[in-house]
């Protein structure tokens, strides 16, 4: 599985995680902090860092993989955050690759294409010239963007009270179950995986030709 994502930054050494918060929020009973870490030498990941209000002695870690077509500011991403947060535990929400405050396209409006388009969904749509870089470069873009995850990981883990036995990482929805569930795979720190995506046994696929109920 991980030779089928090819070339793989090196394991930085334990400890050596850089980091740091941009802008800090407070709200009732959590506090959302604005971070970048590191992930290889020069890349930088916008994320968000749920933590309670109060900080508790041990408390466990969520890493939540956001869907194809929203970023990390997804108001269900921020409920998680939140709710998990006044429960006592860390939630890190970052971007993937290409999206949210890492897009790598200049179009942000409708105004920036000379034809119509779905301004929501250009993030997702770039995800196919990025992949083609990737390949290029000996990678993959899925390799991107679990080597992004399991970074998340170790941003966690430096965090004062983490319970570094109970980390838990989240996919969701299209496009974050799958990196989620490659990462959960091949990094042994992750305890819990929930790799969720679209479909499934449902009244509404028992209805279309195109779908075999399970």
């Amino acid at each position: 599985l991980k030779a089928s994502l090819g070339r793989l930054p090196e394991a930085p050494a334990a400890g050596s995680m850089s980091w740091r918060v941009t802008k800090q929020i407070a709200g009732d009973g959590f506090v959302i902090k604005c971070v970048l870490f590191e992930s290889r030498p020069g890349v930088w990941v916008s994320s968000n860092l749920y933590q309670p209000a109060e900080p508790q002695a041990s408390m466990p870690g969520f890493v939540i993989s956001h869907s194809h077509h929203t970023s990390k500011t997804h108001g269900e991403l921020q409920d998680m955050g939140m709710t998990w947060a006044r429960m006592g535990c860390l939630v890190l929400v970052p971007d993937h690759m290409g999206h949210g405050e890492r897009r790598q396209h200049p179009f942000s409006t409708e105004r920036d294409y000379p034809t119509s388009f779905r301004v929501s969904r250009q993030d997702y749509y770039f995800r196919y010239d990025l992949a083609l870089q990737a390949h290029l470069a000996g990678e993959s873009y899925v390799g991107q963007l679990v080597w992004d995850l399991s970074r998340g990981v170790d941003l966690l883990l430096a965090q004062p009270g983490i319970d570094s036995k109970c980390i838990a990482l989240l996919g969701a929805v299209a496009g974050g179950g799958d990196p989620a569930a490659v990462a959960a795979a091949l990094d042994r720190r992750i305890q819990v995986a929930v790799p969720f995506n679209f479909g499934g046994d449902r009244k509404s696929t028992r209805l279309n030709s195109s779908h075999i109920p399970l």
